[in-house]
Formats: structure tokens, sequence, C-alpha cells
């Protein structure tokens, strides 16, 4: 089987949970998932099969979309509802207008430190790890990129409020949240976050697992997205049969590179099918990276 089934993860599943019913449910054995989702987050995770396992690196690069809900005036271990909590403070008057400046001061390419209760690995352990031994270690600012945050509601009664952030790969909201609420004084955490787009997959393309549970295998086949639905935002070049051939035995493709950035991977596609991902070697040449066909 080869296709990327969309899974609308529910709370209480790590991602690797996820992982392991769609294996018992398909007996499929090459599967993985994307970008991970902490337990306590829900929506999108698109799990690969086949040779789509060998897209992930590319695909987990398009941008995600999250919905995250926060509360202010409370500090956490974890920056969300679900650590100990380090603060607990009244919030002093704050309108809808600071937030709104504060968000723009995350957009763009930011520095972000991550919470130790965090999978960012620092000397190739999880920092988790060292949260749950008991250890302490020096966490690196990372810089990753954040390309809108819209202010979806404020509730100056409750001190909460809610965001849609679009972002690059890595990105944590919850350290987003927080560092808003380190600016307005105050402290944040979050609070609910619900991954509503990733790999070019929308939550409306999802079904959750307690859905397919109730699905026979070949119903559960019919919600796997062709492996071609994953990489439109990519370039494309498509050839012709005796190039399909080359390709197929690991040659160069001669193809004019136009506008094409050099660094970036190019799909190579033929009668409409995806079969494989190149590299530009010179502006007139494309060096297999993978391939999908014989």
């Amino acid at each position: 089987m080869n296709g990327i089934l969309v899974i609308n993860k529910d709370k209480g599943y790590t991602s690797h949970d996820a992982v392991a019913v769609i294996k018992r449910l398909t007996q499929e054995k090459h599967l993985g998932h994307t970008g991970t989702l902490d337990p306590n987050a829900t929506g999108v995770l698109p799990i690969c099969f086949g040779y789509c396992t060998r897209l992930i690196e590319y695909i987990d690069n398009v941008p995600k979309e999250y919905v995250a809900e926060a509360k202010l005036g409370i500090r956490t271990d974890t920056q969300d509802i679900w650590g100990n909590v380090i603060q607990d403070q009244n919030v002093a008057e704050i309108s809808e207008n600071e937030i709104l400046n504060i968000i723009d001061h995350y957009v763009g390419d930011i520095t972000q430190v991550p919470s130790i209760y965090s999978s960012v690995r620092v000397n190739g352990r999880h920092l988790y790890s060292y949260a749950h031994s008991g250890e302490t270690v020096d966490i690196p600012s990372r810089e990753v990129k954040v390309f809108s945050i819209d202010l979806l509601s404020f509730d100056p009664l409750e001190d909460t409020f809610s965001i849609k952030v679009s972002c690059g790969r890595g990105t944590y909201i919850r350290t987003i949240i927080s560092d808003i609420g380190d600016e307005l004084g105050c402290g944040a955490c979050m609070t609910s976050l619900v991954r509503t787009s990733a790999c070019g997959f929308d939550i409306r393309d999802s079904v959750s697992l307690e859905e397919l549970k109730e699905m026979s295998p070949e119903e559960i086949e019919s919600h796997i997205h062709p492996a071609k639905s994953a990489v439109s935002s990519m370039n494309r070049v498509d050839i012709d049969e005796s190039q399909k051939i080359d390709f197929a035995n690991g040659k160069h493709l001669k193809a004019a590179q136009n506008n094409m950035s050099s660094e970036a991977p190019v799909c190579i596609f033929y009668n409409g099918e995806l079969c494989g991902i190149g590299k530009w070697d010179n502006p007139n040449r494309i060096k297999p990276e993978k391939v999908f066909i014989r």
C-alpha cells in the first residue's frame, strides 16, 4: 500500500500510538507519521504508507496551521495547562490592541527557547528525558519561521485568548503563547491546541481513529490519498517515457531549471504520476534523489 492517510488525532494518543493503531487495522508494516503531535494536542497527523515514508522529509517542511487557546496569568513548567503551575496571578487590565501589537513581534524569523518538556534533542537526548530524570541542561535557542498569527478571540473577563498560527517546521505554539504572556507581564499558558493543516492536508481531509476502527480494510484504503496530493506545492518536472526509463535506472535527466530554485527538491512526474524526487545538478540536469518506480 502506498499513499497518505490523514488522521484527526484525538487527545490521549501519542503520535506513535496512532501509528500503532493504524498498523493493527491495516496489517501494513511500512508506515510512519510526519511532524509529531503531543498527546494533549488534536488534529491533522498524516500517516505515510509504503514509498511515501520517503517523502516525509520533504512534505514535513510545508507550512502547518494551528488554532490554540491560552489563559493569561498562569505560568507552568511545560508552558501549557497540563504542567505544574509555577505562577498564578491576577491579570491587570489588558486590551485587545496590546495583544495584537505583541503578536506582531512573533511573525517572521523568530528565536525560541522551547520548554524542557519538549521533544527537541540536546546532546542526542530529548529534552523531556532530562526533565523526567530531574537533570538540568542548557537549552539552546532555535530559529523558526512564523508566517502569520491571527487573534481569533479575546475575553478580558476570563483572561483568555485564541490564535491561529501558520508556521514552519519545529515551531512550538506553546512557547509563542508563553512569550506573549511574558511580554504582557502576566504570563500565559496554552490550554488547547488543534493542528488544522499539515503537509498540504486540511483537517477536513482527515478521519478519526475511532471512525477508522469501525471500517473494513477496504474502506480504510478508500481514505488514502495518492502521493502526488502531498507534493502539490513543490517544484515539478514532467518527463517522457524514455526519460522515465533513465530515471528508474538512476540516470540524470536533462531538463530546463527555468525559475526553479537550485536548492529546492523537484518532483518528477510521468503521465500524471509521481516517479520520484530529484535535485538540480546544474541548470540543465537533474540528479535522482529518491526513485519510486522500477
